[in-house]
């Protein structure tokens, strides 16, 4: 097979390897190419391929490229250590100048730069085949792939649900995708048919924008299905930031101290003794609990308070409600190392106590806040694409008890001072109006039902959507 492109050997002497050697795959290569893909296969990294591939199916694969597909492999002395390709996405018209690239490294080579210089060299010479877009499936807990991947622009825009299987268990893929240059086209249909080329595969759109997530309430002690779909999310480039509460068990706990719980307007009144048994059942029994919820589901957490670096710092505002915080600033300091870490931040609803002169001398340092006000105040502060409250209810209610499927901002005050929602969905919807001063859409769902939370993301028009 003929490259169009010209393309001499290349050299890169100052690669760690020494002498490094990129050219187009000849046929003598296609039993090296089919055994490294193999051993791919073996090792579980090559997507979700089961099958070995046979001689004959990776020579018909080679000899069904065309020239505008390019097979390159990279040479290490006299060893092909890797081969990458870009192939034909679709043969439907629309998917013109769209191809899909694969990428495979001998056992042993990956983390030597090799990945890098095969997709490098691929991206230099798409342009000149006349393609204008690069897509790609990846498994979602390959970080180190995705990783090459966002290194040269790629993003994450959907995701293949359950497209195959992996050790006999369906699992997803993420779809990314690179954009080189467009082609020139007469009229903005044709734009639109070729952007629109890959909606048609894609069973849901969920980018790599942040979503804020609060849990808690009587949903705690009900919680399987939301802590699956937050792994689920995380499995699939998506790292989402929970908030919980936790005061069913906080009150439970006040009872078997003889201790009974006193609310204004949906907040919990705390006094020294109530501060207490809050801050020692949400920082530590609820929050771990949801960490090991989640490690054992597969998922990566890391369980902290707005207490842990100053991520919240308040003070008291209105003394009725007691130790009850006010927040004054948030540090998305700590949130952002988690989240560089491939970690699920979950966040307790404890703040550092300051003064508007700063820190408080008095004792004690630590303030209680509402959990829903926490997420909606961290969500305005990173800027999050969403605000998720998942709750005991199916969503707001209007007077009649009529199910309010989607609220503007100013619906959403009014409801709040005519006294229209009452109790805990009043903070809700006052953090929803909070999260809205930098947040695209808040939504407030029934964290009972179960895939609520996934749904939702996938366009399920569920709970209440505040926008």
């Amino acid at each position: 097979m003929e490259s169009p492109i010209e393309f001499p050997y290349q050299e890169f002497p100052g690669s760690p390897l020494g002498k490094v050697i990129l050219r187009p795959a000849a046929e003598y290569d296609v039993e090296t190419i089919r055994e490294i893909q193999n051993h791919a296969i073996e090792d579980r990294i090559a997507g979700v391929e089961t099958e070995f591939h046979s001689v004959q199916e990776q020579l018909d694969w080679y000899r069904n490229h065309s020239n505008q597909e390019p097979i390159i492999v990279i040479q290490y002395g006299k060893k092909v250590i890797g081969w990458a390709s870009l192939s034909n996405f679709s043969h439907r018209k629309s998917y013109a100048g769209v191809k899909e690239l694969s990428i495979y490294l001998e056992r042993g080579w990956a983390g030597k730069g090799i990945g890098s210089k095969l997709l490098e060299h691929l991206l230099n010479i798409a342009p000149k085949l006349e393609i204008y877009k690069v897509v790609l499936n990846t498994l979602p807990f390959n970080r180190e792939g995705i990783g090459l991947f966002r290194k040269f622009g790629f993003r994450t825009v959907g995701v293949w649900k359950a497209q195959g299987k992996l050790d006999n268990r369906w699992v997803d893929m993420l779809l990314m995708e690179k954009h080189l240059n467009l082609p020139k086209v007469g009229n903005l249909n044709q734009v639109n048919q070729i952007e629109s080329a890959l909606d048609g595969g894609i069973h849901s759109i969920i980018n790599s924008e942040t979503i804020v997530v609060k849990i808690g309430g009587s949903t705690l002690g009900n919680h399987d299905t939301t802590l699956d779909n937050l792994v689920t999310l995380q499995h699939r480039g998506v790292i989402p930031i929970v908030v919980h509460g936790g005061g069913k068990v906080i009150t439970n706990w006040m009872a078997k101290q003889g201790v009974m719980p006193q609310f204004i307007r949906g907040l919990r009144v705390t006094d020294a003794h109530s501060l207490d048994i809050a801050v020692a059942v949400l920082t530590g029994l609820v929050n771990k609990q949801l960490v090991a919820a989640i490690g054992a589901l597969g998922g990566k957490a890391i369980g902290i308070s707005g207490v842990d670096d100053k991520l919240l710092e308040a003070y008291i505002s209105d003394p009725t409600l007691g130790l009850v915080g006010k927040i004054k600033t948030v540090n998305p300091d700590p949130i952002n190392i988690i989240i560089k870490a491939g970690a699920i931040p979950v966040i307790a609803p404890i703040a550092i106590r300051v003064s508007d002169t700063g820190l408080d001398k008095d004792i004690p340092n630590m303030l209680n806040i509402n959990a829903d006000t926490v997420a909606g105040e961290i969500a305005a502060s990173i800027g999050a694409s969403q605000l998720i409250f998942l709750t005991d209810v199916a969503g707001v209610f209007d007077s009649s008890k009529r199910l309010i499927k989607k609220l503007t901002r100013q619906q959403a005050k009014s409801l709040v001072e005519s006294g229209v929602v009452s109790g805990g969905m009043t903070p809700k919807l006052k953090a929803c109006l909070k999260g809205l001063e930098k947040v695209k859409v808040s939504r407030v769902l029934d964290g009972r039902k179960p895939g609520a939370f996934l749904d939702a993301l996938e366009g399920e028009n569920s709970g209440t959507i505040i926008v």
